[in-house]
């Protein structure tokens, strides 16, 4: 199809074409409108910018999620370590970063982006069947929200997003599937037997008691002018130092 500017047009591609061939929708789109590519470009420049900032606030949320399983014990406890000096998540930041680079370095886009999808859209389900379920297991719980057409809502969320996942392609389930079955083996192998939740009280299994007192030598006895650190359950190793200074102790103890 000819353009004002003497050429030609791009065939527009659609579906599972497009999807393979890999092209900016909304680009060709404003290329073909107004025939010129500055337009197309400018998107392309802000699609790259949402994409960074978005990966960016998207690996903070892992590693402070892993943070929080490694404290309940459901992972190593690697994840709950902090930096001394920065107090935050030092080596789970690496791991993290490690590993998404590892996927976009060796699994095509088009399955990072099936993936990533159908990953949320059963979360979504996930939280709309926990709201029908705490409904009836938990109605004395506060809720400072409402929720009016209850449970219809929540119904018509699940059913709309197991319609937009069941036309994912089948290779985007099996590797789900596979995914959901490396985390049942990892909770039933590890976090199972070291999760808090599961002892009487949350008491403290033994490798969170030794993270929390790695690398800290606690005294037999307290001396004059230095302050004894207090130890417990969930306490990262950053916050279990003792003062550098006479200064900082509270005084002498007992």
């Amino acid at each position: 199809m000819p353009c004002r500017s003497g050429g030609t047009r791009p065939r527009p591609v659609y579906g599972r074409e497009q999807a393979d061939a890999g092209e900016a929708v909304l680009a060709e789109i404003l290329r073909a409108v107004t025939g010129t590519g500055w337009p197309a470009l400018v998107l392309s420049a802000g699609a790259v910018v949402s994409i960074f900032s978005v990966v960016l606030v998207t690996l903070f949320g892992q590693t402070r999620i892993l943070f929080s399983m490694a404290r309940d014990g459901l992972v190593p406890q690697v994840f709950s370590r902090v930096d001394r000096k920065r107090h935050t998540p030092a080596r789970n930041t690496w791991i993290v970063g490690a590993g998404v680079g590892l996927l976009a370095t060796f699994v095509p886009l088009q399955q990072l982006a099936d993936l990533t999808s159908l990953g949320t859209l059963m979360a979504f389900v996930a939280v709309a069947a926990a709201v029908v379920v705490l409904r009836r297991t938990n109605p004395d719980a506060p809720r400072p929200f409402r929720l009016p057409l209850h449970p219809l809502v929540p119904v018509l969320a699940a059913v709309s997003c197991l319609y937009l996942a069941w036309l994912l392609p089948g290779l985007t389930w099996t590797l789900f599937g596979a995914w959901l079955l490396l985390a049942a083996g990892l909770y039933l192998g590890f976090g199972r037997r070291h999760s808090r939740l599961e002892r009487a009280g949350g008491e403290p299994d033994d490798a969170t008691a030794g993270t929390a007192t790695a690398g800290t030598a606690m005294p037999d006895a307290a001396t004059p002018g230095t302050a004894t650190p207090v130890v417990s359950a969930g306490t990262p190793p950053s916050a279990v130092t003792a003062p550098e200074a006479p200064e900082a102790a509270a005084g002498p103890t007992a």
